[in-house]
C-alpha cells in the first residue's frame, strides 16, 4: 500500500507526470543539436554585419542566434559546471550567451557579481572574473558565441568623487543621467578597459581578438529620452541640483548653438500660440474621483467659506486625503471631464494648492474615454505645506469634440492635499516661456505643454545621447580595439529617436514580455505580484501581441536582435512562448532571439523545479521547445515572407522621440516582414510566396499554425478540435483528435531529425508541486512549491499520413527511448494513441 502511494505521488495528479530535463545532460540522443554550431566557436570567422543581417566573415554563412541570457549568479559557475553547462545549452540548439547584470549588487556577498565583497561598484573580484573568463572559454569550446553587457546594474557612489546627493538620483540604477555625467562616462570606460581589455588566459586571446565575443552591449535598457512608459521632460527636473544643473548647462549650450539669442527662442516657442482667454470650465460641473485600489481615501468638497470667493468659470473647491494606496499613483486621481479642447490651441490650467505634507502630483489632460490617451499636459506638480499659485500651459494634441479632461493622479502622495481656484483658460502667456535667458545660463528644463519648447528638449536629448553613444563606440572600437558587433542600448528605449541614436551601431536591439508580473505595492515584492495570465496568441489575430510591436520597431538595413524575451511562469499559456517566437522570428527574418533567462543552475541547486518568473532551463514547456525552434529558426525551417512593408520615418521627426511609425500604414507581420528607417522611401514590396500562417477559432479562442516543408507548428486552444496539419506538396500530414484536458490549450511542433525521423513535441501546462493559486489564478505569491517539476498530458489520437511512420517512442528528458507508444499502420497511414501515460513531451516517429 506504501509503495503504491508513492508511486501515485511521483506521478502526480491525474493526468501530470514528472518531466525533468537534466541541467548536465549532452548525451547524444535524437534531441541532441550540438551539430548545429561550427566549434570552437569562431571557427569560420568573426560574426559580422552585412546587408542586413549576419554573416561568417571567413565562410560567408549566414548566421542566426538561438540565444539565452545567463543573469548575475550564473555568469560564475564552478569550472567543473561550466563545461557541463556549456555542453548542456549546445545540445539545446544554444549557440549565443548574453551575460548580463554582472555588476548585480544583490548577491556579492554570495560570490554571484563582478565585484569584491565589501566593494561593490568599486573594485572587481579577480576570482569572479576567472570563473567568467572560464565560462567564456567553456561555452566557445562547445560553438557557442558570447555578448558581453558592459553598464547594467552598476550605480556610482560618493567614494568615486560625487557629491553625496549621487545617493539621491531618482532615476533606476542611474539610468540617463550616466549619459551626460563625464565623471560617470569615463567610470564607464575603466570597466570596460578592466573587463574586457585583458587576456582570457583560458582561450590565450585577449577578448578584443577573441572571434568568440560576437557582441558587446554598452548600456542596458537606456535612454535620455526615455521609454514611452517612462514619462516626459520633466523627469529631468527632479534630479538633484548638481546633476540636474549638468543638464541644464548643457540645454542652455544647445540653445546657444540653435537660436543665439533669447528673443528667436521667445519667437519659435510661442508662434502660433494665441493670447490668454477666459476659463472654460463649468463652475457647476463636479470633480471626478477614482480609487481604484480601494485604499484609505476620502473627497470632499470643504466649505467654501476656508477659500477664496470662486466665479462662474472656476472649479469647485476639493480636499482629499490618501493614507494609503496599494496600486500605482494613477489608481487614485481626481479630474474634470466633458472638456472641449481644440487640437493645436494652446491652454493654461491655474490653479492654487498645499498639501498637509510635501508632496508629489501629476497633472494631465486626457480623454476622458477610451482609450484615455493624453492630450498635451503631462506634469509632475511639487506641493507644498503653504499655499502657492500654480500656471500650466500646454498646447493640446489629439482631442475629441467634449471629450476631453483634466486633472491629477494623487495615489503617490500621503496626507490632504487641497485644491482651490482651479481654472482652464485658453491662449498662453508667452511671457514666462523662456523662465531664464541664454546670457545667464538659466532657461530651465521645460515642463511638458509647449510644442516647441519640448520638441527641442527632446532635440537636445536625441542629440546628446547620440554623442554619447558615438563617443564609447569609438572607445570601444579604436582605443579597446574590440572588434565585436556593438550596440548602445535597445531601441524601445528612446522611441524612434533610436533611429538616430543607433546608426553608427552594427546592429538593432530589443526587449519584450508577454504579460510581465507587476508589482501593486513595493517594486519586486516577490509575495506580493500579478499577471495577467491569458494566451498571447489571442492578441495575435488582431497584432495587439509584443511580438507584433517587436516587429514594427526592426530597423532596415541592420540586423535585429531581441535580447530579452519571455512569457514568465507561472502562466498557464507560456507553453505557446517558443513555437510562436521562433516561427514568427523566421517569418519576419529576425537575426537572433535570447530568451530571459537560463537560470541558476549547477551543483547543490534545485535541480528539478522551476526557479522563479524567468528560468526557463528546468521548464519543460519552454525549454522542452528549444530543438525545434532551433530548428525552425537557426535552420530556417520556417522561411521568412517574402513580402515586405517598410515606413520612412524623416530624421527630423525622429529625433523627437515618438514610438509609432505605423500610424496611418496598414500593417500584417503575419504576411509581411516589417521594417521602419530614416532613410529611403515608404512602400510595400509584393512577394509570390503563400504565407504558412493558418488561423482556426473556435469558442475557447484561437488556434495558430504553420505548415512548411520541414515545420509543423499549432499554438491554442486545442481541447475537443479536430485538427490536422500538412506539408506543403502532400509531404507529412498529422491529424489530430484533442479530448479534453486541463484548461485545453497546448502547442505541437513537429520536426524531422538529422536520423531521417521526426521529433513531435506536444505540451500544455508545467507546474512545481505545492504552489496554490489565488482564486483569479494571478499570483501564488511567495511559495513556488517544490520539485519534481509536473508536466500535464495533452490527450489526443493521432493519423499520420504522406510519410511511411511505424514505429514510435515516447522519449526521457535526455531524449533517449523510454517507451513504445502502440503503431496501428494500414494503406499508409499510421494512427497512434497520445496519453498522459506516456509522461513524455517529445515523441520519435520512425520509419
Amino acid at each position: 500500500m506504501l509503495l503504491l502511494a508513492a508511486t501515485l505521488l511521483a506521478l502526480g495528479p491525474q493526468g501530470w507526470f514528472p518531466f525533468v530535463i537534466p541541467w548536465n545532460d549532452a548525451t547524444h540522443t535524437v534531441t541532441d543539436l550540438s551539430y548545429l554550431n561550427s566549434q570552437p566557436a569562431g571557427k569560420n570567422g568573426r560574426i559580422v554585419s552585412r546587408d542586413g543581417h549576419f554573416y561568417e566573415s571567413v565562410s560567408g554563412n549566414r548566421v542566426r542566434f538561438l540565444a539565452v541570457n545567463m543573469v548575475a549568479g550564473a555568469a560564475f559557475p564552478s569550472h567543473e559546471d561550466a563545461d557541463l553547462t556549456a555542453a548542456h545549452l549546445a545540445k539545446l540548439g544554444v549557440n549565443l550567451v548574453r551575460f548580463h547584470h554582472l555588476q548585480n549588487p544583490w548577491d556579492v556577498e554570495n560570490g554571484r557579481s563582478i565585484w569584491k565583497k565589501g566593494r561593490v561598484y568599486l573594485d572587481l573580484d579577480p576570482v569572479q572574473v576567472d570563473k567568467l573568463d572560464y565560462l567564456f572559454a567553456a561555452l566557445k569550446k562547445h560553438g557557442i558565441y558570447s555578448n558581453i553587457n558592459l553598464q547594467t546594474t552598476r550605480m556610482y557612489l560618493p567614494e568615486m568623487g560625487f557629491p553625496d546627493s549621487v545617493k539621491e538620483i531618482a532615476f533606476e540604477m542611474d539610468k540617463r543621467i550616466d549619459k551626460v555625467d563625464r565623471k560617470m562616462i569615463e567610470l564607464q570606460k575603466q570597466y570596460a578597459r578592466d573587463l574586457i581589455g585583458r587576456v582570457n588566459r583560458y582561450t590565450g586571446l585577449p577578448y578584443k581578438q577573441d572571434p568568440a565575443l560576437a557582441f558587446v552591449e554598452i548600456n542596458n535598457e537606456n535612454s535620455l529620452v526615455g521609454a514611452p512608459w517612462e514619462g516626459g521632460t520633466d523627469a529631468f527636473n527632479y534630479l538633484p541640483t548638481y546633476f540636474k544643473q549638468e543638464v541644464v548647462s548643457g540645454w542652455n549650450k544647445w540653445l546657444t548653438k540653435r537660436y543665439g539669442s533669447d528673443e528667436k527662442i521667445q519667437a519659435a516657442w510661442s508662434k502660433g500660440l494665441e493670447k490668454p482667454g477666459p476659463s472654460i470650465l463649468d463652475g457647476k460641473a463636479p470633480w471626478i474621483t477614482e480609487n481604484q485600489s480601494n485604499g484609505d481615501v476620502k473627497f470632499e468638497s470643504p466649505d467654501p467659506d476656508a477659500y477664496s470667493e470662486t466665479g462662474p468659470n472656476v472649479a469647485p473647491s476639493i480636499r482629499a486625503t490618501v493614507n494609503s494606496n496599494s496600486g500605482p499613483d494613477w489608481h487614485v486621481q481626481i479630474h474634470l471631464t466633458g472638456l472641449n479642447l481644440q487640437s493645436g490651441h494652446g491652454y493654461t490650467l491655474r490653479f492654487r494648492a498645499k498639501c498637509s505634507k510635501n508632496s508629489t502630483i501629476s497633472a494631465a489632460s486626457a480623454l476622458d474615454e477610451p482609450d484615455w490617451h493624453n492630450v498635451g499636459l503631462t506634469e509632475s506638480v511639487k506641493i507644498g505645506t503653504e499655499w502657492q499659485n500654480y500656471e500650466l500651459p500646454f498646447v493640446a494634441t489629439d482631442t475629441r469634440p467634449n471629450h476631453n479632461r483634466v486633472g491629477f493622479a494623487i495615489g503617490a502622495m500621503r496626507g490632504v492635499l487641497e485644491i482651490d481656484q482651479l481654472t482652464l483658460a485658453t491662449g498662453v502667456d508667452p511671457g514666462p516661456i523662456l523662465g531664464g535667458s541664454l546670457a545667464k545660463g538659466t532657461i530651465p528644463i521645460p515642463h511638458s505643454g509647449i510644442r516647441g519648447r519640448t520638441e527641442d528638449f527632446y532635440r537636445f536629448l536625441t542629440q546628446t545621447e547620440t554623442a554619447y553613444s558615438t563617443e564609447m563606440r569609438a572607445f570601444v572600437r579604436q582605443e579597446l580595439g574590440v572588434k565585436s558587433n556593438l550596440v548602445d542600448s535597445q531601441v524601445a528605449w528612446g522611441g524612434l529617436s533610436s533611429l538616430i541614436r543607433e546608426k553608427g551601431s552594427d546592429y538593432a536591439d530589443n526587449h519584450s514580455y508577454w504579460q510581465h508580473p507587476s508589482f501593486p505595492g513595493k517594486a519586486w515584492d516577490t509575495s506580493n505580484w500579478l499577471i495577467g495570465n491569458t494566451p498571447m496568441v489571442d492578441a495575435m489575430v488582431n497584432h495587439s501581441d509584443g511580438l507584433s510591436d517587436l516587429a514594427r520597431f526592426r530597423f532596415a538595413g541592420k540586423p535585429y536582435t531581441i535580447s530579452e524575451y519571455n512569457h514568465p511562469a507561472p502562466s498557464d499559456y507560456r507553453v505557446e512562448m517558443m513555437p510562436l517566437l521562433s516561427t514568427f522570428a523566421a517569418m519576419q527574418d529576425w537575426d537572433g532571439f535570447y530568451l530571459f533567462e537560463y537560470g541558476v543552475f549547477g551543483t547543490g541547486q534545485k535541480n528539478d523545479q522551476i526557479g522563479g518568473f524567468f528560468d526557463i532551463g528546468l521548464d519543460p514547456v519552454r525549454a522542452g521547445f528549444l530543438n525545434s525552434a532551433a530548428l525552425i529558426f537557426r535552420s530556417g525551417y520556417v522561411r521568412p515572407l517574402a513580402s515586405s512593408n517598410l515606413v520612412v520615418v524623416p530624421p527630423e521627426v525622429a529625433e523627437l522621440g515618438g514610438s509609432n511609425a505605423w500610424s496611418g500604414h496598414p500593417n500584417d507581420p503575419l504576411s509581411q516582414r516589417l521594417a521602419i528607417s530614416s532613410e529611403g522611401v515608404t512602400g510595400i514590396t509584393i512577394g509570390a510566396k503563400v504565407n504558412p500562417v493558418g488561423w482556426l477559432k473556435n469558442a475557447d479562442g484561437a488556434i495558430f499554425t504553420v505548415q512548411e516543408p520541414k515545420a509543423l507548428v499549432a499554438v491554442g486552444h486545442v481541447a475537443n478540435q479536430a485538427l490536422k496539419l500538412q506539408t506543403p506538396g502532400g509531404g507529412l500530414g498529422l491529424s489530430f483528435s484533442f479530448g479534453q484536458f486541463g484548461r485545453g490549450f497546448a502547442s505541437v511542433t513537429c520536426t524531422p531529425t538529422k536520423n531521417g525521423t521526426y521529433l513531435l513535441t506536444i505540451a500544455s501546462r508545467a507546474e512545481n508541486q505545492g504552489i496554490n493559486w489565488n482564486g483569479a489564478r494571478t499570483t501564488i505569491g511567495a511559495d513556488w512549491g517544490h520539485g519534481p517539476v509536473l508536466a500535464e498530458g495533452v490527450p489526443c489520437d493521432l493519423v499520420v499520413s504522406g510519410v511511411p511512420v511505424k514505429h514510435a517512442w515516447a522519449l526521457d528528458p535526455t531524449g533517449r527511448k523510454a517507451r513504445p507508444i502502440e503503431v496501428k499502420y494500414e494503406n499508409g497511414h499510421a494512427t497512434l494513441h497520445l496519453s498522459p501515460a506516456d509522461e513524455t513531451i517529445w515523441y520519435e516517429l520512425m520509419p
